[in-house]
């Protein structure tokens, strides 16, 4: 998953592969003080819900909760409105739309 983030954050890759990944993986997610996934922002305004690929990336940033659950499991807890914003932190920060991952998850 991270190579697949990455590609498609230098423009050499497809966000059709990072999906797939997606998919069938595992996130460090944020959490308040009821379990619930932190909202953000992203750099353009948007809203997100930050997400890590390894939970000690999630604990670098934040003195937040966070719970490590899958992407399947996830994406029904988001926000309306929201995608995700996959590591944040790192070199190759990667904003997912939310409707591509429900059509992915849903074949």
């Amino acid at each position: 998953m991270d190579a697949a983030a990455y590609r498609l954050a230098t423009e050499y890759g497809d966000l059709d592969a990072l999906l797939g990944a997606l998919a069938a993986a595992q996130v460090a997610v944020l959490v308040d003080a009821w379990g619930e996934p932190v909202r953000a922002i992203d750099p353009e305004g948007g809203p997100v819900v930050p997400v890590f690929t390894a939970e000690d990336q999630a604990a670098a940033v934040s003195g937040l909760g966070t719970v490590v659950c899958a992407v399947r499991e996830l994406v029904p807890r988001l926000p309306d409105g929201h995608d995700l914003l996959l590591n944040p932190a790192g070199a190759a920060t990667t904003r997912v739309p939310a409707d591509a991952l429900v059509g992915v998850l849903g074949r």
